[in-house]
């Protein structure tokens, strides 16, 4: 059956929601009695609500915000399977030190792969989003002191030593934002004639204010107080949630749709500021806000952004910005992601784009599952260095699809199951894929 006329679009509910880790109580459903905190893979988590600092503020000088009593973060706190004194098993040789990602404690190296392989964290993304307590130098040399005899003698017992004493929680630069002048009912949604269509929309659209953040500038590491793999944003964003707790690219194309229907001028006007700022520092807009998403972008969806904010707002002084910058994403695209092809039947060369990432190491938010599948003990004969690499640069050239990971990127997509996952992602083929719908974007 055809939905009524009156009914939002199903991407505009998607981006409501922006597949967000919400509690069920946002939705007005009932919550669980006994809720665990802890996964069975390792790791237990705290709730600590953040409040704003009183000398930071909107970047967005058309939104007032204050602090945001709903919104929370949870921090993990590291737990391994294995006993306090045993050793960390054996690993592989370390990947190569990747350019684009230098740091030696959020990038690939020997802190990052020695914590990854005890396991202390539920998800390997957490190690990686949580701020240093104390300078780099001091985080290092406490590690290299207790892998002074290498990292293979190393005991659970002093990785979770280290990580207590050398990090603090994850997400805590990040401000939950409360916008003061919140639409209460927007008037796209007043068209929605079933009402009980119309009250589950309102309802979704309050779940904003517990996604939208600021930079918490006075959390923000400096060189002599701490390191960070967040990338500072200037402006008020809005997160996807959960374990996402930093702005994306392709995601934030759902989330400003949403916005605007939501009447969100300046939150939508923020999120293509912040865009704009990545681009003239970096020259394209990473996968995400985070220093190990440098080498890689998402589907390069700026330009219909700033097409739906400009429809809806005819905000001349932002397009003005955004011209020159969207002609300069375009042309990153151009030199770092086009192939020239000779067509076999005309016999003319056509540029097209695919989706190909420089990397050689696991992806720091997914090490060990990068690890893993590079280096399975299921793997006869053991990959050589170079297929490794060719696997690191398919996972990482994935994950810029926005597709990660699909069959349609597989050379063999009915392989492995759903519990095992690494013999389709060592099929990956994404570097020789030229999307049809990448090139559309382009």
């Amino acid at each position: 059956m055809r939905p009524p006329k009156s009914l939002l679009s199903t991407s505009t509910l998607f981006a409501l929601l922006t597949l967000s880790s919400v509690p069920l109580g946002a939705y007005g459903l009932p919550q669980p009695q006994n809720p665990t905190s802890s996964s069975s893979s390792g790791g237990s988590t705290s709730t600590t609500t953040l409040t704003r600092s009183s000398s930071s503020g909107s970047a967005t000088p058309t939104t007032s915000t204050s602090s945001n009593p709903d919104a929370s973060v949870t921090t993990a706190t590291p737990s391994v399977t294995g006993a306090s004194d045993a050793p960390l098993p054996s690993q592989a040789a370390l990947p190569p030190k990747q350019a684009w990602c230098p740091s030696e404690i959020f990038c690939a190296g020997k802190i990052l792969q020695a914590i990854n392989i005890a396991m202390p964290y539920a998800d390997s993304k957490t190690i990686v989003d949580k701020p240093t307590n104390g300078t780099s130098q001091s985080v290092i040399s406490t590690f290299n002191d207790l892998s002074s005899s290498g990292n293979n003698t190393l005991t659970y017992g002093e990785i979770v030593q280290f990580l207590q004493q050398s990090f603090q929680g994850e997400g805590l630069e990040l401000d939950p934002t409360q916008l003061s002048n919140f639409p209460q009912s927007p008037a796209a949604f007043q068209n929605i004639e079933d009402p009980y269509v119309k009250g589950f929309t309102l309802e979704v659209h309050k779940i904003w204010n517990l996604l939208i953040r600021d930079t918490d500038e006075s959390r923000v590491c400096q060189r002599s107080t701490c390191e960070s793999s967040l990338i500072p944003l200037n402006h008020t964003f809005v997160v996807p949630g959960g374990r996402f707790r930093e702005q994306y690219y392709w995601d934030s194309k759902f989330i400003l749709e949403g916005l605007l229907k939501s009447e969100l001028y300046s939150v939508a006007n923020s999120t293509l500021q912040n865009f704009m700022d990545e681009i003239e520092r970096f020259g394209f807009i990473p996968n995400g806000g985070r220093i190990y998403y440098l080498n890689r972008s998402q589907p390069p969806v700026f330009i219909g952004m700033v097409l739906s904010y400009y429809n809806a707002t005819k905000d001349d002084a932002t397009l003005e910005r955004a011209l020159p910058i969207m002609e300069r994403e375009l042309e990153w695209w151009s030199n770092n992601r086009s192939l020239s092809i000779v067509s076999p039947y005309t016999n003319q060369t056509r540029k097209v784009y695919h989706y190909s990432v420089t990397n050689t190491a696991p992806r720091p938010e997914s090490y060990l599952e990068d690890y893993e599948a590079a280096n399975g003990a299921d793997l006869s004969p053991a990959y050589t260095d170079d297929q490794k690499s060719a696997l690191y640069a398919e996972l990482a050239s994935g994950a810029e699809t926005g597709w990660d990971y699909s069959t349609r990127w597989a050379k063999q997509p009915l392989i492995g199951s759903m519990s095992d996952q690494n013999p389709i992602l060592r099929s990956l083929n994404v570097r020789n894929t030229t999307a049809v719908d990448l090139n559309a974007l382009v």
